[in-house]
């Protein structure tokens, strides 16, 4: 098992340093070594030491107003850092446990079989239990989306650059080149703000939504005669990308009085729409 697990170790480890850097440049060796000391309390409390665990209830009610968000926002980073090392490690190369193979299902199974050979395990109470599996697809639908696309994107360079940390032909400047990448990419979340600065997602998207039906039914009304089924395609091909533009620069604004960039898009439509089926 410690075998196992040495490359995710090894990879949060080296996240967690360079986070630990990027918050002595932000935000001060004080933060760094209050960070670190919650750190230390919390694993020796876990262990179950009791004298720990009061110290550590101290430390944290003693924390001023000014270090809570830094110290919060430190230890949200981290978590982040260590689930995206996490995924990794199921294509790791150096994941030799059935995660990161083509087939682990099947890996898994032979694995079983063979400590049922050895008495490990009782055959019949395992033919019993895979008797009884019953297995469903979940589709799970999120009407928000918690985490924002850019820190979503830093995260999928970061587990990239792992990746590349891997590979055995990678010369000294290489390595280097990904090492400073990694800690661009980790200062650049660690300074994101976390939420959008318009409003809540909640009321952004639902807004969206109904800029976007509001959008539909007026083109329709303006198009009412005209050949619908052929248009179709154009009009949620350029209804979307107008939508999906606006939002991406926060050119949009959300109040209902200013829909004057949908007349403009409504007209842009019907002018294309005109000029290629020549209506």
């Amino acid at each position: 098992m410690s075998e196992q697990y040495a490359a995710l170790r090894g990879n949060v480890g080296l996240l967690g340093q360079l986070l630990g850097q990027t918050i002595k440049d932000a935000q001060g060796q004080a933060i760094l070594d209050k960070v670190e000391e919650i750190r230390a309390l919390s694993k020796s409390s876990r262990s179950g030491n009791e004298d720990d665990r009061k110290a550590l209830i101290e430390v944290l009610h003693a924390l001023s107003d000014e270090e809570l968000l830094p110290v919060a926002r430190s230890f949200n980073h981290f978590l982040n850092l260590a689930n995206v090392a996490e995924q990794f490690h199921t294509v790791s190369r150096f994941n030799d446990a059935g995660l990161g193979q083509q087939n682990p299902l099947t890996q898994t199974l032979k694995t079983l079989a063979a400590k049922a050979q050895e008495g490990q395990l009782d055959s019949n109470h395992l033919a019993d239990a895979l008797s009884k599996l019953h297995i469903n697809l979940v589709l799970t639908a999120h009407p928000t989306e918690v985490t924002r696309r850019t820190i979503i994107n830093k995260h999928v360079e970061l587990s990239d650059c792992l990746a590349s940390l891997e590979r055995k032909d990678n010369l000294e400047h290489e390595r280097e080149a990904i090492l400073n990448r990694i800690a661009q990419l980790i200062s650049q979340a660690l300074t994101t703000a976390q939420l959008n600065s318009l409003l809540g997602w909640v009321e952004t998207e639902t807004v969206t939504h109904l800029l976007l039906h509001r959008l539909l039914r007026k083109f329709l009304t303006m198009v009412a005669g005209w050949r619908l089924i052929y248009i179709a395609e154009i009009l949620i091909r350029y209804a979307l990308s107008y939508l999906c533009l606006t939002l991406a620069t926060n050119s949009l604004s959300w109040q209902a009085k200013t829909l004057n960039p949908i007349e403009l898009c409504l007209k842009s439509l019907k002018a294309k729409c005109l000029k290629q089926w020549h209506i």
